[in-house]
């Protein structure tokens, strides 16, 4: 880690060339007991209760957490609540439901609506549309949606940006670039280690296999935020589906901890890499666009100067939103209201979760 703000890692630093140390030495694993689990972990829960969580996290520890209570308000009229760590790991845990567009659709990664879709996986199913009635609608324009505008607003206020995680159900899969297009990024060699690492150290706590993979191995698809993260932000972007298979989206509250369990081993394993090879270049260099400074204003996150190409800057007019039964204020960002009243269906499909690491 770096402790002196002075050498403090620079995303436009990276010094990583060929022959670089490649830390794979096996860990000490960690294990916990059953008993020291938080009942919450248990169940599924409603916004309400998530919430109340938390805001719970951020009292007990006011020292390793910093509770946000909206980056964004979505049409529903809720905040996007943030609840990230004061030191080198933000955890951004967002769950929403969102209407008629696929969020995983709409980024802004420099290839959003390339003038080629819809399109279509190998087995003919369809993964990206233009059509507003479709699940995968890629939405109006990018960033059109205000979970990812004010998502993508908040990642890009941190100067020393290095590597994200989209966290996605289902498939059991760790996916890196690229997921736009088949061609192998200029790191496939030190992201698939990176990859393979994580699979492996997820396997060894229950057994359960993942498959360590390109994107595009899973269908090529265009607006993606880990696409975002690795091109305009110079990011290490991946995405893991988590489980499972076997239920798909209606994964039984009983395999909730042992996924969390399993998933924190592969995070230990991906921190534990990622800071011993702190210099993993930008894989497009002329696309990394600059951070924008951002401030928390009233407990909200508020973007200040000249709104950047990565996201639309969110409005600084407030709206009174509810928030664990209380009211608080929020600014309202950008977007387009979609007419289309379907929402997606499953139990973690409607979240938007991501793990972003700084250096």
């Amino acid at each position: 880690m770096h402790n002196n703000t002075s050498n403090a890692f620079q995303v436009f630093n990276h010094r990583f060339t060929v022959g670089s140390l490649v830390d794979v030495r096996p860990r000490t694993r960690v294990s916990s007991k059953r008993d020291d689990i938080d009942p919450f972990f248990n169940d599924y829960h409603r916004y309400d209760e998530i919430i109340a969580k938390l805001e719970q996290f951020s009292k007990l520890y006011p020292s390793l957490t910093t509770y946000v209570p909206s980056i964004a308000v979505t049409y529903e009229n809720r905040n996007v609540p943030i609840d990230f760590g004061e030191r080198t790991v933000e955890t951004m845990a967002i769950q929403t439901q969102f209407f008629g567009v696929d969020l995983n659709r709409n980024w802004d990664d420099g290839n959003w609506n390339d003038g080629n879709p819809p399109k279509f996986d190998d087995d003919g199913n369809l993964v990206v549309d233009t059509d507003y009635t479709s699940e995968v609608y890629e939405g109006p324009f990018p960033f059109s949606e205000p979970e990812t505008n004010g998502t993508a607003n908040f990642i890009a206020s941190f100067p020393n940006r290095y590597a994200g995680i989209d966290f996605h159900s289902y498939g059991e899969l760790i996916l890196r670039s690229w997921g736009y297009t088949t061609d192998d990024s200029p790191n496939e060699a030190i992201l698939k280690t990176l990859g393979d690492g994580i699979r492996d150290a997820i396997f060894e706590v229950h057994n359960e296999t993942y498959t360590s993979e390109k994107a595009s191995g899973l269908y090529l698809a265009t607006g993606c935020a880990d696409d975002w993260q690795s091109i305009r932000m110079g990011m290490v972007g991946f995405t893991i589906e988590l489980r499972s298979v076997e239920y798909g989206f209606e994964l039984p509250a009983s395999e909730i901890i042992p996924t969390g369990e399993e998933l924190w081993n592969g995070m230990l394993f991906y921190l534990d890499f990622l800071t011993k090879n702190p210099d993993i270049p930008p894989q497009l260099s002329d696309s990394v666009q600059p951070a924008r400074p951002i401030s928390i204003v009233n407990g909200n996150a508020e973007v200040n100067g000249a709104p950047g190409a990565a996201a639309v800057e969110l409005s600084t007019q407030p709206v009174a939103v509810p928030t664990d039964g209380s009211a608080s204020t929020a600014p309202i960002p950008f977007g387009t209201k979609i007419s289309s009243a379907r929402a997606w269906t499953g139990i973690v499909c409607g979240s938007l979760s991501i793990l972003l690491l700084t250096l």
